[in-house]
């Protein structure tokens, strides 16, 4: 989030404006909505991030007032970083599945969060929200959402006092992981593929992974070392069938919201393939402990008791009243600072000249952080015994049902 840039507009009159002004009854939810034709469409903001540009807008009459959003993909974002052929996750997401062909993903995107507005709007649960849909512009790569009155949860994290000062409402970590199991309980279309369901797909992708690392760079012998240790750990301690659900693929505090009621809306998904539960569950609790404040930038790295309080937190939401499966989610948490340190590895491996030299101090100091957070994830793990846990057939769709 910090590639974001901010900026404010008066009026306008621009392409997207004039789109939403075709739109007013999907923005009001009704056809009567905004029938009064003094109809003001104001630009109040835009956000450009490497991936999407996020336009603000406000939708007014005298009688009422609707904030939108559209999220439009400009086609200069595809290719600023040269990809391996197979190695797409290490660029653009934490999440193994391919993304949709470029040209589909706003369609694709829109559809998932038609989708999880149903869904969630008819659990009628108020711990969530939603984020309402409200049109797609399938020309331009973009659509419209309502845009509520909310804050990322890594905001509401940053900004939680310290031991002894004045406490403020607890970060809704409990409904984060209670969203994400009625989220992986979702019904995947029929044609979304599964992933990496099984530890032998996971080994594969694992070395895989590993073949394709820069040839003659530091920090890929390390991660090969790494890889190594986790595929033993796969081969003795992952269970044969592995629970499946939709994937988010991209669950992490800034995509979570969280509005004045403390309810939590999450955006930002394709929800187009099913992978095991553990690959989300393991990416938010990686980001988690290691983002932010979260992080200790020392050689001794490991996480804080206060970040680990609020893994417990989001664990017992997802697995409530259950016993946590520890060890499995470990083994996937692993995976996932592979793919992190991997990703770093490639990025800075694509730099030239003095930039590049600049990339490899930084990556060096990242790689100890990564070393060391590796080895406390580890070191319970290769302690401990590993007989791989029994599993059925019947376990492999996510079932949290009483």
């Amino acid at each position: 989030m910090n590639t974001d840039r901010h900026q404010a507009h008066g009026a306008t009159t621009d392409s997207l404006a004039e789109w939403l002004r075709g739109h007013l009854p999907e923005i009001g939810g009704s056809a009567d909505a905004f029938a009064d034709d003094r109809v003001a469409i104001e630009k109040t903001g835009v956000v450009r991030r490497p991936s999407a540009h996020l336009h603000s807008y406000r939708v007014a009459s005298e009688a009422r007032s609707q904030a939108v959003l559209i999220k439009e993909r400009p086609s200069a974002v595809v290719g600023r970083f040269p990809t391996p052929p197979g190695h797409w996750a290490l660029f653009v997401g934490p999440s193994w599945p391919p993304p949709p062909a470029f040209e589909h993903r706003s369609a694709v995107e829109f559809q998932a969060l038609a989708k999880i507005h149903r869904h969630f709007s008819e659990l009628n649960d108020p711990r969530f929200a939603t984020v309402r849909p409200i049109a797609l512009q399938k020309l331009t790569s973009a659509f419209a959402m309502e845009e509520i009155d909310a804050v990322p949860l890594d905001r509401c994290l940053a900004d939680e006092p310290a031991r002894g000062n004045p406490p403020l409402a607890p970060p809704p970590l409990e409904s984060c992981g209670a969203w994400l199991r009625h989220f992986h309980e979702m019904q995947a279309a029929a044609e979304a593929p599964v992933h990496h369901d099984t530890p032998g797909q996971i080994l594969g992708a694992l070395a895989e992974l590993s073949a394709g690392l820069p040839v003659g760079f530091a920090p890929s012998e390390g991660i090969r070392e790494l890889v190594s240790r986790t595929q033993r750990l796969i081969e003795r301690a992952l269970p044969e069938t592995l629970p499946i659900g939709l994937t988010h693929g991209d669950f992490w505090t800034g995509n979570v919201l969280v509005d004045a009621t403390g309810a939590v809306a999450v955006i930002d998904t394709f929800a187009a393939s099913r992978t095991p539960i553990f690959e989300d569950l393991a990416y938010f609790v990686f980001q988690l402990k290691t983002e932010g404040g979260a992080l200790q930038k020392s050689s001794q790295f490991r996480p804080s008791p206060r970040a680990l309080e609020r893994e417990l937190l989001f664990l017992r939401g997802y697995f409530p009243g259950s016993e946590i499966p520890i060890e499995t989610l470990r083994v996937f948490e692993l995976c996932v600072l592979i793919r992190k340190w991997a990703s770093r590895c490639h990025r800075c491996a694509a730099y030239t000249g003095a930039r590049r030299v600049w990339k490899r101090i930084q990556l060096s100091a990242r790689s100890r952080h990564f070393r060391a957070y590796s080895e406390w994830l580890l070191g319970p793990l290769e302690a401990g015994p590993h007989r791989r846990a029994p599993s059925s057939p019947a376990a492999r769709e996510v079932n949290h049902g009483a």
